[in-house]
């Protein structure tokens, strides 16, 4: 009887489709000749497969079951209520884990199998119908780990919160060591992900909201980014990470910035910074406080940034330069609903996993193409993070600030680019496959990958970034004064004011109230349906007049349908659907769901209401904030450009001249006739927008854009296709924007931004194209906004911000961008926050925080040590103190030896000393894993590169070496302790035999006198 025949696998196929119909289908067709039954000498039955070009037993030859023992044995599950495990086989293991599975209903099995025919097999047994009809227990096939799968994925977030270990068959961990190593990393990766998802909405969604609220009341002050969507059609874009591989482009990378658009986001800004290039565009959506360190220390003071209103709100204030609002929210509908209410039009634009995501989905929105890559490892190159350049903030921690993984996250090992064996992260390779994804979704566009190193992005070609120039990045542009013009072109719909923000706000805030209301009398409603089930007065859930009378009015509330609607959604799908696990076989299996589902509507409506309040508590907190410290009032004066009669910009008959006595240029260039061309771009009401001269793709003369009236908004002089003299950068209206200031295409000299009304808003001295000397920004109202000093591009002397009240926020001093003396910062109410110290070679010397009300925070709470760095302090505590316990022993033992009074021989005598030579033996070991763990751990460096190293594998073998090494230790130590016991004893029996020290040795011959 053939084995599709067998009325057994037809069963288990059968009951198997209903959780994986599509798996079935592949199952029903499978070629299963590669696995084969096979029988023990102990009669068990076992399967045999070709792994790796060779024959492989799946189970043990003598004694499968009890290898199925041996390994169950050997887990530790404490406390842990999921087991995956990677491969199947006949369902040994099952049997083993059996009664660990009934101990608790909340104990779950997962089997993932990668070999079909496997499947097929076990089917053909009744242990295959035992494990599919047991409901503590799950089998997933899958062809490749990196595939999608919705139904793993809906099992990973079904599955959150819950401790879980990963395991392998024996044969599968030694033959398929490769696979089982990727299958953990994606195990971690996803349930990690899906937990912090939830977090995010379990606590709330209170991360979000606070920068949602405080940077939706600044929106008038932004441009509308989308604005820009399709003004850049045909212009290649350069998106930047902050990957090691960018230092093998940073030079060149400094000479396309007129060929092409660069985007970068995050620590890649920082990255660019340090090579000396701005960026044209900056792209921030993250909204944690880490975003802080790389605002505060790029030097984008006027570059133009994307974002979304989801960023961080304290670093969203540090972007000085123009913010421009990008609609929507990923996660969140909440944006739409306040977009359509101020008259925002939005578009669909996809966050992906991080701002690099981002940056693509924006560069094709603006019309670019083609777009290259370049920093983006996604991947330890020679085990860096980051490229060079990357510093912090004197007041942030480097090693919280630039993690790119936790300590839970495992590393993997993929070949890169080159074929080369490298480190990289699951969500790395997670976020690999969304740039070949968005490849397919966009046919049209040419995407390349010129980073020239790490994991490579799937189905995009890799190129160096020269191959990439000679080929596509041959014409310039004022790329600068373009995204200017059209900056300006799109500000913010008219309907955009403080007013009418607060007003939508205002509504939103009324409907929360109602909606707190709704949420808590639903909440009472379902508990006290949950104690009618539990007490079996009612057999199901039901929904009476009231909660559907509720439920309603709730569903009519703008607060529940844009924005508590979604944490409904979430909410069940986290919590409720794990009643989804429990299958309904008998009565009380029925009782106990709908027992949960009315516990568990019990707790979704109580978590609605805490999510309105505390929605409406982020509210009142962002208008206090907004008017707590109103600007000083400072009467500023407009400054008026200054001009010289003699300067001489001109470009007429082919001739460009520049006379500037201020920049000492005196510049002639006559071109060649029939060598140049001058071309333009017009609006559709034929009036020029752009125009500009090349000479073989090279700019000539000047570069200008104009708006649709007329007004000249930029122009900017080249020669030989290098900026030379002042460019000028006007508003819609005509007034002063700003005046750059330019020597061979570098930035030289005064570089001045001015407020619509005149008043000066930045100034920035550089010398060859690095800041050299004094940078100020200012507020609108003229206060002094943030002050920095640089010596050849590098911080020195001191760094001071304010709040536009006047008040000092922060103050650090620098030499050579090393902090150096005391660094302090203070909060708006002029509490101060924080103070760090340190030396002249800037080594910390300490770090203290306060509260809000002023109480000073533990250090202990500051350090914020991981595993590793606990263990590597006590480790050294505990060292030192051994060795002082030894060299005590060390010293005493030699001098008890040679007291003949004491009785001492010398075998014991021998046998200290030699427990000693092995205890301090073991000390020496111990205090190596310390010192090695203190310098790794970045404990003992003052800027030490990212602990990579730190997952949750490295852990296991720390504690088991710590482990044997105490173990052994503690077997010396006992032995000592005995023989020290001993000598101790023997001591005290001849001290004791020995009189008294004012007794005479005769007087003990003396009768005593009688009473």
């Amino acid at each position: 009887m053939s084995a599709r025949d067998n009325p057994i696998f037809q069963r288990n196929v059968d009951k198997w489709s209903k959780f994986s119909e599509d798996k079935a289908k592949l199952l029903k067709e499978c070629q299963c000749d590669s696995v084969v039954f096979t029988t023990n000498p102990t009669q068990e039955s076992n399967l045999s497969s070709i792994e790796n070009g060779h024959k492989v037993s799946l189970h043990s030859e003598e004694n499968a079951a009890q290898e199925a023992q041996h390994w169950f044995a050997s887990l530790e599950l404490d406390d842990v209520s999921v087991l995956f495990v990677y491969g199947v086989g006949l369902g040994y293991y099952y049997r083993a884990a059996s009664e660990w599975l009934r101990k608790s209903d909340q104990h779950y099995l997962v089997f993932f199998e990668d070999n079909l025919a496997v499947i097929h097999r076990l089917f053909e047994t009744e242990m295959g119908t035992e494990i599919l009809d047991d409901k503590q227990v799950f089998l997933f096939y899958f062809e490749k780990v990196d595939q999608d799968d919705p139904g793993m994925d809906e099992l990973f977030t079904i599955l959150t919160f819950m401790k879980y270990k990963v395991s392998a068959l024996k044969a599968y961990g030694e033959e398929k060591a490769k696979i089982f190593q990727q299958l953990k990393a994606k195990i971690s990766y996803f349930i990690n992900f899906k937990e912090c998802l939830a977090i995010e909405y379990i606590n709330f969604g209170e991360f979000f909201f606070r920068n949602f609220y405080q940077n939706l009341l600044a929106l008038p002050d932004s441009y509308l980014g989308d604005g820009l969507f399709e003004r850049f059609k045909g212009v290649p874009a350069i998106i930047c990470g902050a990957g090691p591989s960018l230092e093998k482009n940073g030079e060149l990378l400094a000479q396309l910035k007129d060929k092409a658009l660069i985007l970068a986001g995050g620590t890649a800004v920082n990255t660019l910074n340090a090579k000396g290039i701005l960026p044209h565009f900056g792209v921030q959506i993250d909204p944690n406080w880490f975003q802080m360190t790389r605002l505060i220390m790029n030097e984008c003071y006027e570059i133009p940034f994307f974002y979304r209103n989801r960023f961080y709100h304290k670093a969203f204030k540090l972007i000085h330069g123009n913010r421009l609002y990008i609609t929507g929210s990923g996660g969140y509908d909440v944006a739409n609903w306040f977009e359509k209410e101020l008259g925002i039009a939005g578009h669909e634009l996809p966050e992906g996993h991080n701002v690099v995501n981002f940056s693509l989905a924006i560069a094709t929105a603006l019309g670019c193409n083609p777009i290259i890559f370049v920093g983006v490892d996604l991947a330890y190159t020679n085990e860096k993070s980051y490229a060079d350049g990357v510093i912090s903030h004197p007041l942030h921690d480097r090693k919280q600030h630039f993690q790119t993984k936790n300590m839970q996250e495992e590393l993997m090992i993929r070949d890169d680019i080159h074929g080369e064996p490298i480190y990289t992260l699951w969500k790395w390779i997670a976020e690999s496959v969304w740039f070949a994804r968005f490849a397919l979704s966009a046919p049209e566009l040419i995407l390349i990958n010129a980073t020239e190193g790490g994991l490579g992005l799937p189905g995009i070609p890799n190129r160096t970034l020269q191959e990439v120039a000679d080929e596509f990045l041959q014409q310039e542009y004022d790329l600068s004064g373009w995204v200017h013009g059209e900056i300006q072109e799109h500000p913010m719909p008219a309907g955009v004011t403080r007013e009418r923000i607060e007003e939508v706000i205002n509504t939103m805030k009324e409907s929360l109230e109602k909606c707190m209301q709704y949420c808590q009398i639903l909440s009472l409603e379902f508990d006290a349906q949950a104690k009618k089930i539990k007490d079996k007065q009612e057999v199901a859930l039901s929904y009476n007049e009231k909660i559907m009378a509720v439920l309603e009015s709730l569903n009519q509330e703008i607060g529940y349908t844009h924005l508590l609607r979604v944490f409904s959604d979430k909410y069940i799908e986290a919590f409720t659907k794990k009643i989804d696990l429990i299958r309904i076989q008998s009565e009380e299996d029925e009782h106990k769901v709908n027992l949960r589902k009315a516990d568990m509507n019990t707790m979704r409506f109580q978590f609605l209401a805490e999510t309105a309040r505390v929605n409406l508590i982020l509210i009142q907190r962002a208008f206090k904030d907004s008017i707590q410290n109103p600007p000083k009032e400072i009467s500023s004066k407009p400054l008026q450009e200054e001009s010289s009669c003699q300067d001489r910009y001109s470009f007429e008959n082919g001739v460009v001249k520049i006379v500037d006595a201020e920049m000492h240029l005196n510049i002639e260039e006559k071109l060649a006739e029939g060598t140049f061309k001058t071309h333009h771009q017009d609006y559709a009401n034929g009036k020029v927008k752009m125009e500009w001269t090349w000479r073989n793709n090279q700019l000539e003369g000047p570069f200008t854009f104009f708006n649709e009236a007329g007004t000249v908004l930029s122009k900017t002089w080249y020669v030989k296709g290098l900026k030379q003299g002042k460019a000028k950068k006007f508003y819609q209206d005509g007034k002063l924007y700003s005046i750059q200031r330019f020597k061979d295409g570098l930035e030289e000299g005064r570089q001045e931004y001015f407020y619509p009304e005149g008043q000066l808003k930045t100034l920035m001295n550089y010398q060859q194209g690095v800041l050299h000397g004094d940078v100020k920004l200012f507020f609108p109202n003229g206060q002094i906004k943030r002050e920095l000093h640089f010596v050849h591009g590098k911080r020195f002397d001191a760094e001071r911000m304010w709040a536009s009240s006047g008040k000092l926020l922060m103050e650090v001093f620098y030499k050579e961008d090393k902090p150096i003396g005391v660094a302090r910062e203070w909060r708006e109410n002029g509490i101060l926050s924080k103070e760090y110290a340190y030396d002249q070679n800037s080594k910390r010397l300490y770090m203290k925080q306060w509260g809000r009300t002023g109480g000073e925070i533990h250090p202990f709470k500051l350090n914020q040590m991981d595993y590793f760095d606990q263990v590597a302090i006590q480790t050294e505590v505990l060292t030192n103190s051994l060795e002082g316990v030894y060299d005590q022993i060390g010293k005493v033992v030699p001098i008890i030896s040679k007291d003949t009074r004491i009785g001492f021989n010398a075998g014991v005598s021998e046998d200290i000393q030699s427990d000693l030579a092995i205890l301090h033996k073991e000390i020496e070991n111990l205090k190596k894993i310390g010192h090695q763990m203190l310098v790794e751990s970045g404990i003992e460096a003052e800027e030490t590169k990212e602990q990579i190293w730190k997952t949750p594998s490295v852990q296991k073998e720390v504690e088991k070496q710590l482990s044997e090494a105490t173990a052994r230790m503690g077997e010396e130590v006992q032995g000592l302790m005995q023989l020290l016991n001993t000598t101790t004893s023997l001591i005290a029996k001849k001290f004791a035999a020995l009189p008294p020290p004012d007794e005479k040795p005769e007087d003990k011959q003396k009768p005593k006198p009688q009473s």
